[in-house]
């Protein structure tokens, strides 16, 4: 009885419970009371309770949402306002109470020139108090657009419906302080405070203008702390003495205060505000992305927000987002000096020169300019290739600021390349001595070492030991110094002093590692990355530079597949190792895995130009023109207009079969500043494709009006292209007489063979390498062309080409190579000398492995041979002969099943396979 008594009770509690619950809950009239309680006494985090709880039982209850909209305003939440401000509108809340606070709100969540135009156009308010009000929220956008006069026409209608507007009256205030006029400012101020002295809007104003005097910090700081103690949940006093504290440094704190702001609203509009403008001047810029990302997710559309984001962008050099976010809030702004600028800085950085300009323009028109503008514009207009506008922006720039570092040393360098080379050089070292930066010692240098002034420039490297006595700079650059003049011993003493200097200092690391390949001592290099990146694991520079060294050392493909794996895990957001291990398939034509790996890293950097660039060109190599015009496409997307990538593009359509298309770009390219002999000569070729020659003559009369030499050029490619081999012989001539240069006598000679003027090109060969005895290039293709010709004695002179080109260049690879290739009859033993040196040289290349396995087996170590043909068979399984050469080795080898699977792979790819030596080798391994 007694387990069943307790089983009775227990089913009937929940229905006590009920009943006595019924009887005490509250309704949403309770609540709304209730908060009405709490916001008399300010006690804004309990009237929000209360709020909830009616709008929970009510929620279409108006007067709570309008109590909430007010109440978040107040708190410093507009969006959240805004929101509960509109749904009490819709709920049927008096449009006098809803539409002063709603414009408010929507001015500081959206973009304010649309809330201004939406709101004036149809003000339709019968209570004149209230009219008042809206119409003093509307001159407040209107000032803070800097739209001065319709702020002061809306203030005097205002004033005139309601004579104790307090926050038209307020605006008058702040009007007389930004004029100048603090004084008067706070004499009316005054009575404002007595009508209402609890008014935290005439608190936040008197603490505004206290900060502007020259001893009125401490009274600021009082007036927002009084304003903070009347609602301690208002977020604006404290964002005030947030900033107060942070034009002062004192981050210490400006941090305890957004502590306080965060307690009061950890999503707040202004909690994020102030916590990314903090870890911005604190440097830290990977938590100021964070918390903008924050912010922009509670007030997209605040033009603050956006600029505040944007400078994040632009420090980090996420130049493509800066540019967006700046220019989002570019007409949210009154004051746009600044702004401008940083947009300006991003478009520039970005390679968006004639954007830039169009953005500085109106700083540039100015009466006085800001100097910061005039350098901007300069840096634009070297970038686009305008020097005449660039050395005015930075003579203007000088005569406004003498100091102005970078229009100093841009045109002393202008000086030299004229040919006044003391005067610019003198130039550089007044600007030296007068600033404290390296800037000025390090361009000195650099110009120095150019003209191989080698004497002068120890003084240079002292100068800027004396000005930075711990820096690894001037010992790198002794190091430079040291090796340019062939004094090795000096050069490695230079870059470990360096190195004592800062242990971090990787170009140290990277004169060292050079030193050691140069002694083939490639385990040393190796491990000198190796030691760096214990230290910083996380560097992507340096992975790279140890990817190098893997990659000069011979290293298996597979390994180097898997190290690049492992950067990639290391520096996540590197693009260079994600780039690299791509190369690696193309190079080894698999240009499917290549895509896919290149579509995956796209994932990761969806807007990487390289990234597309590379996907495109494998698209086209892989013959599929649709999803490389489709990337193409993409490429074009990229915000910017900057010619290099529109001549990126254009080569690209070129190359994908789309020669109109690439004329069009080109067109807009060099339209946009971008009128670069590459430029021209693609444009060249896409109009010849195109079947425009009318329009290319007249192109190269333009350009030889301005510049004869790059028109000599452009006529012989024209005249290669339409098959005048002859006149194209004629004109590169023209042109390398001008500006002698391997690829011209290159260019000279291949259209002299094609012309078949034998005499004309073997007396240019000789005289060219008679008078250029280094020029390896030239030499090199002279040499081919003997080794290849099967005329009599020709092997010969080949042979004594390519020993020359090894007399200039001991480990040329591809002279090593050749001349193996050339001696595995006469010389098998010498040949493979060469072909070792050769694939040391420059490891995992399939042609040279291939020279190496022939020479293997001509000395009689077929084992080694046969190792050596898989690996060039694996590096390219699509080059035919190569699958050759292993079959046959497998026949010699005795191993006749292994030849006819690699005869039937060469059937099955079909093309660029020789009939006749395909059947041949098919009756051998039967």
């Amino acid at each position: 009885m007694k387990f069943r008594h307790k089983k009775t009770m227990a089913r009937h509690i929940p229905w006590l419970v009920a009943i006595a619950l019924a009887g005490c809950q509250k309704t949403a009239t309770d609540e709304l009371a209730a908060a009405k309680q709490s916001l008399d006494k300010r006690e804004r985090a309990a009237a929000t309770i209360h709020l909830r709880a009616a709008l929970q039982d009510n929620p279409q209850l108006a007067e709570a949402r309008l109590l909430m909209g007010e109440n978040l305003l107040s708190l410093g939440n507009p969006a959240g306002a805004k929101i509960e401000l509109l749904k009490a509108r819709e709920f049927g809340a008096p449009e006098a109470r809803v539409l002063p606070k709603l414009i408010r709100a929507e001015l500081a969540t959206d973009e304010p020139r649309r809330v201004l135009a939406q709101y004036q156009a149809d003000l339709k308010l019968p209570d004149p108090a209230a009219k008042a009000d809206a119409l003093a929220a509307l001159a407040e956008g209107h000032y803070a657009l800097g739209n001065i006069e319709e702020a002061d026409r809306l203030t005097r209608e205002a004033l005139a419906l309601d004579a104790h507007s307090v926050p038209a009256r307020l605006l008058q205030v702040r009007r007389l302080n930004d004029g100048g006029q603090a004084d008067e400012a706070l004499r009316q101020l005054e009575p404002l405070l007595k009508q209402a002295p609890d008014d935290i809007n005439a608190l936040l104003l008197k603490g505004d203008i206290a900060a502007q005097r020259p001893a009125g910090r401490a009274e600021a700081i009082k007036a927002y702390e009084q304003a903070s103690a009347l609602e301690p949940q208002d977020q604006r006093p404290l964002a005030a003495l947030v900033t107060l504290r942070m034009m002062k440094k004192e981050f210490d704190a400006a941090g305890k205060d957004v502590d306080r702001l965060r307690a009061i609203s950890r999503d707040g509009y202004l909690t994020h505000y102030m916590t990314t403008w903090l870890r911005l001047e604190k440097g830290d810029l990977k938590g100021a992305g964070e918390s903008a990302a924050a912010l922009l997710r509670v007030a997209p559309d605040a033009p603050k927000a956006a600029h505040l984001a944007g400078v994040v962008a632009l420090r980090s050099a996420q130049y493509t987002q800066a540019e967006r976010l700046l220019a989002q809030a570019l007409p949210g702004h009154r004051e746009q000096g600044d702004l401008r600028l940083q947009l300006a800085e991003a478009q520039v950085r970005m390679g968006s020169s004639r954007k830039a300009l169009a953005t500085l323009k109106p700083l540039l028109d100015l009466a006085s300019p800001p100097v910061a503008a005039l350098s901007l514009a300069a840096e634009a207009s070297v970038a686009a290739g305008d020097a005449a506008n660039a050395q005015t922006y930075y003579s203007s720039a000088l005569k406004i600021d003498p100091n102005n570092l970078k229009g100093k040393l841009y045109l002393a360098l202008e000086k030299i390349n004229a040919g006044k080379q003391e005067q610019g050089l003198q130039d550089l070292r007044a600007t030296a001595a007068a600033d404290p930066s390296l800037a000025a010692d390090l361009t000195l240098v650099a110009a120095l070492m150019q003209l191989r002034r080698f004497a002068d420039v120890e003084p240079a490297l002292a100068e800027i030991e004396r000005k930075k006595p711990n820096t690894p700079v001037a010992s790198h650059l002794r190091g430079q110094l040291a090796l340019v003049q062939g004094q090795v011993p000096q050069a490695r003493a230079a870059w470990e002093d360096a190195l004592k200097r800062d242990p971090s200092y990787i170009m140290a690391v990277r004169g060292l590692a050079g030193l050691d390949l140069r002694e083939n001592n490639v385990a040393q290099a190796e491990q000198r990355f190796t030691s760096f990146l214990a230290k910083q694991p996380g560097n992507a520079n340096a992975l790279m530079d140890l990817y190098a060294v893997k990659v000069q050392a011979g290293t298996d493909l597979a390994k180097l597949r898997a190290f690049l794996q492992s950067a990639i895990t290391a520096a996540p957001t590197a693009i260079e190792p994600r780039i690299a291990l791509i190369r690696t398939y193309a190079n080894a034509r698999q240009p499917k895995v290549a895509i896919e790996q290149a579509q995956a890293a796209l994932k990761a950097f969806p807007d990487n130009r390289a990234l597309l660039e590379l996907l495109a060109q494998l698209h086209i190599d892989n013959l599929d023109t649709t999803s490389a015009r489709s990337t193409i496409a993409r490429l074009r997307e990229l915000p910017g207009d900057d010619s290099d990538r529109q001549v990126a593009i254009a080569r690209l359509q070129l190359a994908n079969g789309d020669p109109a298309a690439a004329a069009q770009t080109l067109g807009m390219a060099i339209s946009a500043g971008g009128d670069t002999p590459e430029a021209q000569k693609l444009l060249v070729a896409a109009l010849h494709k195109s079947n425009k020659p009318q329009q290319i003559e007249p192109l190269i009369r333009r350009v030889a009006a301005k510049d004869p030499f790059q028109a000599a050029v452009l006529e012989g490619d024209w005249n290669t292209l339409r098959g005048r081999h002859d006149l194209a012989a004629k004109a590169y001539g023209s042109a390398v007489a001008r500006q002698p240069s391997s690829e011209l006598a290159l260019l000279t000679l291949g259209a002299m063979g094609r012309a078949g003027q034998t005499k004309e090109l073997e007396r240019f060969e000789t005289q060219w390498m008679a008078d250029h005895p280094r020029d390896v290039v030239v030499m090199t293709a002279a040499a081919e062309r003997r080794h290849f010709s099967g005329a009599p004695g020709d092997k010969a002179v080949a042979e004594r080409l390519y020993r020359r080109v090894l007399e200039v260049q001991p480990e040329n690879p591809f002279a090593l190579n050749n001349l193996a290739s050339l001696l595995l009859q006469a010389d098998p033993r010498q040949a493979l000398a060469h072909a070792e040196r050769a694939n040391k040289a420059s490891p995992n290349r399939p042609w040279f492995l291939d020279t190496w396995a022939a020479a293997l087996a001509a000395t009689g170590d077929r084992k080694a041979a046969l190792a050596r043909q898989r690996e060039a068979v694996a590096l390219a399984p699509d080059i035919p002969a190569h699958r050759l050469h292993l079959a046959q080795m497998l026949i010699d080898d005795g191993d006749k099943a292994g030849a006819r699977q690699e005869l039937a792979a060469l059937e099955q790819r079909g093309t660029g396979v020789d009939p006749a030596a395909l059947a041949a080798l098919k009756a051998k391994a039967q």
